[in-house]
């Protein structure tokens, strides 16, 4: 499924009196879970405004089981979401309690990739809402280190392929001639013909399938090689 961010922004309940405060540039993202089996902006909205008495809807995302993402609130709106520690912090929610599915997985790698670059912020700056300070929850239901892991693995790791361009090709090309030589060309950041090539018997060499297309199997050797 195509990643899907649905606004649905001013859309949602609000308190009669009550507003967030905005204007504070994010710095920290948290992940949540709802801990229902269903739901969505709107019934969490309902909830948190009737139950809670809060401005509004505490996430400024939520994911949906078919893993559109629904954005309530600006990134620079201080809902409440992380006890004590809301300020700056962008809340994601998934709906689920525990188990989720791939799309909704997918569409949060690519969402927080999104809010990292908008942002300039480091990875280690994702943690799930049970790692905060002060929290005593089980949320959100499994180890955000995984999404960190995900989230250096891609960054470390781009698929790199004929026509690409910049500097992680070049990166990759200075590996690689450490092995394969790029006599022609060398380390131009382009990936043509002769990187391909070279691509390929690196990949004949470990045993990979040479398809000529770098890949996480393919990284994974390189890096190796990057560290002797």
């Amino acid at each position: 499924m195509a990643f899907i961010i649905k606004d649905v922004r001013k859309k949602l309940l609000e308190h009669r009196k009550k507003t967030y405060r905005t204007g504070v540039l994010p710095d920290n993202i948290t992940i949540h879970h709802s801990a229902t089996e269903t739901g969505n902006s709107s019934a969490f909205a309902a909830y948190h405004v009737n139950n809670h008495q809060w401005p509004g809807v505490g996430y400024h995302y939520i994911i949906l089981k078919n893993g559109v993402v629904e954005r309530c609130w600006d990134d620079h709106t201080v809902s409440y979401h992380t006890r004590g520690l809301n300020t700056g912090n962008i809340g994601i929610c998934l709906v689920g309690n525990g188990s989720f599915t791939t799309s909704q997985k997918s569409s949060l790698i690519k969402l927080i990739q999104i809010l990292l670059k908008k942002y300039g912020m480091d990875i280690s700056k994702v943690k799930g809402h049970r790692e905060r300070r002060g929290q005593t929850t089980r949320c959100p239901g499994f180890d955000a280190g995984v999404i960190r892991d995900k989230l250096r693995n891609d960054l470390n790791s781009p698929l790199l392929k004929i026509g690409s361009k910049g500097g992680e090709v070049k990166r990759m090309q200075k590996i690689l001639a450490r092995n394969v030589q790029l006599s022609k060309y060398g380390a131009d950041g382009i990936f043509g013909l002769e990187t391909e090539k070279a691509v390929k018997e690196f990949q004949k060499q470990r045993k990979l399938t040479a398809d000529g297309i770098v890949g996480v199997k393919t990284w994974k050797e390189l890096l190796k090689e990057r560290k002797k």
